[in-house]
C-alpha cells in the first residue's frame, strides 16, 4: 500500500490498484489499492474481497493475458472497462496498466488512473516498470514462502495424525483428536468428520473442531443438518463423492456456484474447503471436511497429502472396527448375543 501511495503522489496519479493472479482459479484478485482523499472509486456491490477478473476480462484481465502494458488516453471511450463506476461520463480520465512479471511469469497487474487526458511519458513508464519488476520479485518470493509454509503445516498434520492412529483406542477418540490436530497444527478454520449410512445416504453423528470457539451440541447438529441437506439435494459433485469416492476441492468459495454451501461457509469466515471421502472396502463410509481461511489453499501437493491423510484415517477406522468385532466375539455368543463363560469368569475374578 505504501508503494502505491508513493507512486501516485510522485507521478500525480489519483488512484492505483494492484491485482494479483490466482492461477489456481484462473482469476485476478485485488491485493491492494490506494486513492487520493475524495477520489475513492465506488466499491462494487460484491465487495473488493470478492471482485475477480478472468483472463481477457476488463483492462487488467487483458494485460494479464497479453503480458504487455496498456495505455488508455480516455477511459470513457474504452469498451473493455467492466467497472463502469470507475468512469464518470463528464470527466476525462486516463489510465496506465502494466504487467507485474518475474521469471517470465505474470504475477499480477498494476493499474493507475489520472485526472484528465495524459500522453505516455517514457521516463515515468520506465520508473513504473522498474517498480513492477520489484513487485514481481516480491510477489514470487512471498507466494513461494506461503506455499512452503502450507506444505509444512499439512505435512505436520499428516505426521501427527499418523502418530494418533497408533495410540487411538476407539473411533470417537480418533476423530475428535484428528479434528483438533487439523485446526491447531494445520491452522484450518474448521475441521469435522462424519460417518455415513447408505440406502439412502445419511450423515450420522460427527466430530468437529473450530479455530476460535468450542462447538456446542447445537452447532454440531447444525453442521450435520446443513450437510445432510446438501446430500439430499444431490448434484454431480456430491454423487461422485458418495458413489465413487471422488474428493471435492473448492479453492474459491466466493466464486463458487454451489448453492447453500457458499453463503454458509463465507459467513463462517472460510474461503476454501476440501471434502475427502473415507473409503473402506470400496465404499464411502464417512467424510472429512476441512475449511481454510486462504483462497487457493489446496494445490496439487496439498491435495495429495490430504488424500493420504484420509486414506490413513479410513484404514485406522477399519482396524478399530475389526478389533471391536473380535473383542465382542471373544465375550459374547454369536447366535444369542448373550455374554459367554469367558466374560462371566473375568467378571467373577474381578469381584473375588
Amino acid at each position: 500500500l505504501a508503494v502505491l501511495r508513493i507512486l501516485c503522489e510522485a507521478q500525480d496519479w489519483v488512484f492505483a490498484r494492484f491485482w494479483i493472479a490466482d492461477d489456481v482459479r484462473g482469476v485476478l484478485r485485488v491485493a491492494a489499492h490506494w486513492s487520493l482523499p475524495g477520489m475513492e472509486p465506488p466499491e462494487p456491490p460484491e465487495g473488493l474481497a470478492r471482485l475477480v477478473l478472468h483472463k481477457g476480462e476488463g483492462l487488467a484481465g487483458h494485460v494479464w493475458a497479453s503480458g504487455e502494458p496498456l495505455w488508455v488516453p480516455d477511459l470513457r471511450a474504452e469498451p473493455r472497462v467492466v467497472q463502469k463506476g470507475l468512469v464518470q461520463s463528464d470527466v476525462v480520465a486516463s489510465a496506465s496498466l502494466l504487467p507485474v512479471v518475474s521469471g517470465g511469469q505474470v504475477f499480477g497487474v498494476l493499474a493507475l488512473r489520472a485526472r484528465g487526458a495524459r500522453v505516455p511519458d517514457g521516463r515515468q513508464q520506465a520508473s513504473v516498470q522498474a517498480i513492477c519488476q520489484q513487485l514481481g520479485q516480491f510477489a514470487r518470493t512471498k507466494l513461494g514462502e506461503r506455499r512452503v509454509q502450507r506444505l509444512h503445516r499439512v505435512s505436520s498434520v499428516l505426521s501427527d495424525i499418523n502418530s494418533l492412529i497408533v495410540r487411538a483406542t476407539d473411533r470417537d477418540e480418533l476423530f475428535a483428536e484428528a479434528c483438533r490436530i487439523a485446526v491447531e497444527t494445520g491452522r484450518f478454520r474448521k475441521a469435522w468428520i462424519g460417518m455415513l449410512s447408505h440406502t439412502p445416504w445419511r450423515l450420522q453423528a460427527i466430530m468437529a473442531a473450530v479455530s476460535d470457539v468450542p462447538l456446542s451440541a447445537e452447532a454440531l447438529l447444525s453442521i450435520r443438518e446443513a450437510m445432510q441437506s446438501q446430500i439430499q439435494g444431490g448434484g454431480v459433485r456430491l454423487e461422485q463423492l458418495l458413489e465413487h469416492g471422488q474428493p471435492i476441492f473448492e479453492n474459491d468459495i466466493a466464486a463458487s456456484d454451489w448453492p447453500g454451501v457458499r453463503e454458509r461457509a463465507l459467513s463462517a469466515g472460510s474461503r476454501s474447503l476440501a471434502i475427502l471421502p473415507l473409503v473402506v472396502e470400496r465404499q464411502t463410509v464417512g467424510l472429512v471436511v476441512l475449511h481454510s481461511l486462504e483462497v487457493g489453499f489446496f494445490d496439487d501437493e496439498e491435495c495429495q497429502l490430504l488424500l493420504e491423510l484420509a486414506g490413513n484415517l479410513a484404514f485406522a477406522m477399519e482396524h478399530l472396527q475389526r478389533a471391536e468385532q473380535i473383542n465382542r466375539l471373544a465375550y459374547y455368543d454369536v447366535l444369542t448375543g448373550q455374554a459367554n463363560g469367558m466374560l462371566f469368569r473375568e467378571r467373577l475374578a474381578q469381584h473375588l
